[in-house]
């Protein structure tokens, strides 16, 4: 897929609400749960050493590529007991993704989710979520509000998709360049950054 082809993106990420649906279900392949389990016990290692948990003030998250923000309630909801000072929670996905129970964006759409799971006891917010609609295909965007940094970086499967967009784009001046996909620039600096 080329950068110009946004109507088959689209169509894309309008599946993906099925394909999310699927990957929380037990029944079904029940992969988010796994992974919701395993960073849990990654968050308890860290905690132990120290590493990404604020002991004094609320733990800032960002997560890339939220989606529909099940997998988003999933996952904090496995480590909220081990962030003391509870969640600063930013979320970000492509814009033109649209849920289709609500009409919103699925950045909008996880916010929500993240409010009502705080309501419901499930996590402990510092604010209220905060939704980014960005696009990452057009290098860009900002993930978060200016100014704002992250302190940990929760970035799903959207980088392939934008790896996989650039195509024949990815070489330049015989060079390769690739999407980073764990981050070496500073969270809420703009994604434009090849390495």
């Amino acid at each position: 897929m080329q950068l110009g082809d946004r109507d088959d993106l689209s169509a894309q990420i309008r599946d993906y609400d099925t394909c999310f649906a699927e990957f929380l279900k037990p029944s079904g392949n029940g992969q988010k749960i796994l992974q919701a389990i395993l960073l849990r016990e990654a968050f308890s290692r860290f905690a132990l050493q120290g590493v990404a948990i604020k002991e004094n003030a609320p733990t800032v998250i960002l997560d890339v590529s939220c989606g529909p923000g099940d997998y988003s309630v999933a996952w904090t909801s496995q480590i909220a007991k081990l962030l003391a000072k509870g969640v600063a929670f930013y979320c970000t996905d492509y814009r033109d993704g649209i849920y289709r129970e609500t009409g919103e964006t699925y950045a909008m759409t996880t916010a929500k989710k993240m409010q009502a799971a705080a309501e419901n006891g499930k996590l402990r917010l510092a604010q209220a979520p905060v939704a980014t609609d960005a696009d990452l295909f057009s290098g860009h965007d900002a993930l978060m509000p200016p100014g704002k940094t992250a302190d940990i970086v929760h970035w799903s499967h959207s980088g392939y998709h934008v790896r996989d967009a650039l195509g024949a784009d990815r070489m330049i001046q015989g060079r390769s360049k690739r999407v980073c996909m764990q981050p070496s620039i500073r969270c809420g600096q703009r994604l434009t950054k090849w390495v």
